[in-house]
């Protein structure tokens, strides 16, 4: 083989295996842009699944929450003319005790209990303590106060073992509805709040 052959077939090889380096990057980067591209398509349609999820339930939220007001409804008593709910609360559960021949039950003021996630409905809480009272007593209560369907936020009853009579300590609940008086009350109250602190800082700071 001439010399001169010898040569081109030298470069022929050497260039040949620059192009077969080449493109085989080439190829490997075509691979990994198509597999990223494939990914991305990947992760854009788990993003549109759980986008098309969240827009369901949020298309559900009137309905759920109309629903859940309609149950709520139906196992609120009535309201009393001239008395708050906490008071009509206290006045339902003491009834419920002297019906169960409970006539001396330590019942505590009602308190208002926010309920996470929700604006138009709160607990109304009362505790409530019987000393010394016969387990025929006390059983009938806990069964006409789920009747009622009071919620029992805490109970914790103790007893002697030779003696038939108990001490009941026990949290209950009851779900109100806010009414739109009873917010504007609030707003108005928050304000007025807001006020005196302000009034406050300006007087502190004339003072330094």
């Amino acid at each position: 083989m001439k010399s001169s052959e010898k040569g081109l077939l030298a470069a022929t090889v050497v260039i040949a295996l620059v192009a077969a380096g080449y493109y085989g990057g080439l190829a490997d980067r075509l691979r990994e842009t198509w597999e990223s591209v494939g990914a991305s398509r990947q992760t854009v349609l788990e993003a549109q699944t759980r986008f098309l999820k969240v827009k369901k339930t949020l298309e559900r939220e009137t309905a759920v929450r109309k629903e859940y007001e309609q149950k709520v409804a139906r196992h609120l008593p009535p309201r009393k003319p001239g008395l708050a709910p906490e008071g009509q609360f206290v006045e339902d559960v003491d009834a419920l005790c002297r019906s169960a021949s409970i006539p001396q039950a330590q019942i505590e003021p009602a308190q208002r209990l926010a309920i996470p996630g929700i604006q138009d409905y709160e607990y109304i809480t009362v505790n409530v303590r019987v000393l010394n009272q016969p387990w025929d007593h006390v059983l009938p209560v806990l069964l006409k106060f789920h009747e009622k369907f009071f919620l029992i936020k805490t109970l914790n009853l103790n007893s002697v073992l030779d003696q038939p009579i108990v001490k009941m300590e026990i949290s209950l609940a009851r779900v109100v509805q806010v009414t739109e008086e009873e917010r504007k009350q609030r707003e108005e109250a928050k304000k007025a709040e807001e006020r005196a602190r302000s009034r406050v800082s300006a007087g502190e700071a004339r003072n330094d």
